[in-house]
């Protein structure tokens, strides 16, 4: 299960995880909302030439040949991208493909489900400098965020008919409550 995970700061519009394997996803490869702004997809991560509009990148790389993670290391070292995930050791991500980051952290993990280990290992981009500017999004996550971006005004009219539902049932929570203390 080869998987990649990007993810937006707190403060950003969603997150998204794309599949090369369509057996986590359904067959067609537009986004899928599973919760919120989460989104998940199949899709081929060497079509997107960025990593924008992410922040924070989460790879389970276990497994992935050398020539993609040459190639995602292309992709991050030219997105704003700030944090990446990983599963492979420094030398591997710094030395070997060049990801421009440095190691902050080495994690032990278990799977859910099954006794198998690995090693996750925390890194921040080498030169990475806050900005107001947001990225251009690549395509390849541009209709998440188009999705995303649709929520605001969904989830005011939503909240708008929560606030006036909560306002009846709270009128005859009191009216009830009124009848009976009498």
């Amino acid at each position: 299960m080869a998987a990649l995970h990007a993810q937006p700061d707190s403060g950003s519009t969603f997150s998204f995880y794309l599949y090369i394997e369509k057996v986590h996803v359904a067959e067609e490869t537009r986004p899928t909302e599973v919760s919120g702004n989460c989104y998940f997809a199949h899709g081929n991560i060497l079509e997107a030439k960025t990593f924008d509009p992410f922040t924070h990148v989460y790879q389970f790389d276990v497994g992935f040949p050398p020539p993609l993670l040459a190639q995602e290391a292309v992709q991050f070292n030219k997105s704003q991208a700030k944090c990446l995930v990983s599963f492979q050791p420094p030398k591997v991500i710094m030395d070997t493909h060049g990801f421009d980051v440095r190691f902050l952290e080495k994690v032990s993990t278990s799977m859910h489900g099954s006794s198998e280990r690995h090693s996750c290992f925390l890194y921040l981009r080498e030169d990475f400098l806050s900005t107001s500017a947001k990225p251009k999004c690549d395509p390849l996550f541009a209709e998440a965020q188009r999705l995303s971006s649709d929520k605001p005004a969904l989830v005011a009219d939503a909240k708008q008919r929560l606030d006036a539902s909560h306002a009846v049932k709270t009128s005859r929570v009191r009216s009830k409550t009124t009848r009976y203390s009498a």
